[in-house]
């Protein structure tokens, strides 16, 4: 009966999980969405637009930290920090950097 008991919970266990991991949320990019290589770069550029210096945020594009990607996207979450989110595309395990408000 023991044995039973832990295969049971074991299988409950192994559904939470998976549901849990197929409710991961896909998100999409905007069109025309910002995309930076790292975290340092994603927040220089979002200070920059704060600071509406359009020149500055250009060459953070022109020296190929950061690129406009023009399709939308199918995205995932990886990580959170401060309106700069670490996305990575559906299928890829790389992540680079965009701004929450850019995804929908």
């Amino acid at each position: 009966m023991k044995a039973v008991l832990k295969v049971a919970l074991l299988v409950a266990i192994a559904v939470s999980i998976k549901a849990h991991a197929t409710d991961s949320r896909i998100y999409k990019s905007e069109p025309n969405g910002f995309f930076c290589n790292t975290k340092v770069s994603a927040k220089k550029f979002q200070r920059y637009m704060e600071q509406q210096d359009a020149g500055a945020a250009t060459s953070l594009i022109e020296s190929g930290e950061c690129s406009v990607v023009v399709p939308s996207l199918e995205l995932f979450i990886d990580s959170e920090d401060a309106g700069v989110v670490g996305v990575r595309r559906k299928g890829l395990t790389t992540v680079v950097w965009t701004f929450k408000h850019m995804l929908k």
